[in-house]
């Protein structure tokens, strides 16, 4: 796995490329999964009283939709 590189200056004002750990990616797809799969929750809830719905169908729905959209994301994102 190559690690993506970041461009900083020393006190110096000299130029140098440092290593951005691998971890740091990974932990932001964990966030933008999070962070989808509650405007989905979000959306269905509203949706859901919106239509007075006894059973929160559109919440299940949408949860489900922006997980597997999520997972597309996340798999597309993995290194070969």
């Amino acid at each position: 796995m190559e690690n993506e590189h970041i461009q900083e200056k020393n006190n110096k004002g000299q130029k140098y490329t440092k290593k951005k750990p691998q971890y740091l990616k990974y932990t932001g797809l964990g966030f933008q999964m999070l962070a989808s799969i509650l405007v989905g929750a979000w959306l269905g809830a509203k949706l859901d009283t919106l239509m007075k719905m006894e059973l929160p169908i559109f919440t299940i729905v949408f949860i489900f939709i922006f997980f597997i959209g999520s997972m597309i994301v996340l798999v597309k994102n993995l290194p070969k």
